[in-house]
C-alpha cells in the first residue's frame, strides 16, 4: 500500500502557492484514492 501519496500532494501544492482550500481538498481525495484502492485490492480475488 502506498501511504506516502498524501505527502507526494500536499507539500508541492503548498510550495507551489496553491490556496490552502484547495491543497486541504487535494490531500483529501489523495486519501480516498488511498483508501479505496485498500478496498479493491481486499475485493481482489484470484
Amino acid at each position: 500500500m502506498e501511504k506516502t501519496s498524501n505527502k507526494n500532494t500536499l507539500a508541492p501544492s503548498t510550495i507551489l502557492g496553491v490556496s490552502i482550500e484547495v491543497t486541504v481538498l487535494i490531500h483529501g481525495y489523495s486519501i480516498l484514492m488511498v483508501v479505496f484502492n485498500a478496498l479493491r485490492l481486499l475485493a481482489f480475488k484470484k
